[in-house]
């Protein structure tokens, strides 16, 4: 298959017209398979949970995305065997193996660009620019952390020595199965970007993506198969946090964990997840955003874009600092909330107007 054509500043009407054709066709056919029921993905092997869960579009409830297998502790727990078994072969592989699997993984993140886009507007809400850039926004992560792979000749160096008999050298080594917990927001382009840095330095990964957007992880699931990645190296258990996130992130086995979202399951993941040594923790978390304006005067511009384009963490405060003009503060206020009101909701899958409040690709204001 043929790589989509990516569109930057400089692409002509022509090219713009084909890219918007060949995204409603892709539409047509995700809204075609929805419904269907997915399955686990543990080593290798499509296995059904002990129950399912529905998961339905935000931007309208009466589309079923589909129905999802709820993993359990079971289920965790096979993965996390699956994983440990898996690692010794696939970080023994030379690194220029794993770079060219993962290579060919953003490959197919870029011809399968238009489906996994029309996944995201439907599965998370998201309009059409910003669903196409998030999943070139994926590929080009995997592609850099390959060059870096690449560049850095797999991080394994020859180091100084004092002594002319001595050796010295510095050698990346994988820790080991690595739990990756995704967030709602960027199911993909977090999602990948998480569990690919994890898989070229040689860890293999147990994968749980948000339970309001499972489908993008298992659309991620099958492009890491189809890409090479064997059997074990890469697990996709979907579920509740409860079921399937506190038994990986507690399992013994697991060896670093990698999460983005709330601030109070990260910082109980950070205080809990290394007991009885040090382990890696990565936590990006989120919060409500606040603006400070020093500046605040009847026309100023308040910023409709900035305040909601962080899809689940938009900013809920302003603030203006003590230097500014508070009497005008009220009038300030009046403005942002007849402003808020100007925003328009589209349905899943239309193409926003390249005009008005919710102009696309550009910086949206919302005053005057």
């Amino acid at each position: 298959m043929a790589v989509a054509e990516k569109i930057t500043y400089t692409s002509t009407p022509e090219q713009v017209e084909s890219m918007h054709a060949a995204f409603d066709r892709a539409l047509e056919e995700v809204r075609a398979e929805l419904g269907q029921t997915y399955p686990l993905i543990i080593d290798g092997e499509e296995r059904s949970g002990a129950s399912t869960f529905e998961v339905r579009s935000p931007g309208d409830h009466d589309i079923v995305i589909g129905r999802f297998a709820a993993g359990g502790e079971a289920d965790v727990n096979d993965a996390v065997a699956a994983a440990k078994a898996a690692f010794p072969d696939w970080s023994r592989r030379p690194w220029q193996d794993r770079v060219a699997i993962m290579r060919r993984a953003a490959e197919l993140i870029r011809e399968r660009k238009f489906r996994l886009a029309a996944i995201l507007i439907l599965e998370a809400g998201k309009n059409r620019i910003e669903a196409i850039g998030e999943v070139e926004e994926g590929a080009d992560i995997v592609d850099e952390y390959a060059s870096q792979m690449e560049e850095n000749e797999g991080f394994t160096r020859r180091l100084d020595s004092l002594d002319p008999h001595e050796r010295n050298r510095s050698v990346l080594r994988p820790f080991g199965v690595w739990a990756v917990l995704a967030p709602f927001n960027f199911p993909n382009a977090l999602s990948i970007g998480m569990s690919s840095g994890a898989l070229l330095t040689g860890n293999t990964v147990v994968y749980k993506p948000a339970s309001a957007t499972p489908l993008s992880g298992y659309e991620m699931a099958r492009i890491y198969a189809d890409a090479g990645v064997p059997a074990g190296v890469f697990n996709y258990v979907s579920g509740s946090g409860e079921a399937v996130g506190d038994p990986l992130t507690h399992h013994p086995d697991v060896d670093g964990v990698v999460f983005t979202g709330s601030r109070e399951v990260g910082w109980d993941l950070y205080k809990e997840f290394s007991k009885d040594f040090p382990k890696p923790c990565i936590t990006e978390l989120g919060g409500k955003f606040t603006v400070v304006d020093r500046s605040v005067t009847p026309g100023r511009t308040v910023s409709i874009h900035d305040t909601f384009e962080e899809a689940g963490s938009a900013r809920d405060r302003a603030v203006t600092h003590e230097s500014g003009n508070c009497r005008q503060w009220p009038d300030w206020a009046s403005q942002a909330v007849r402003n808020h009101r100007r925003v328009r909701a589209y349905p899943a899958g239309r193409a926003i107007p390249a005009s008005g409040c919710l102009k696309a690709g550009r910086s949206c204001s919302a005053g005057a």
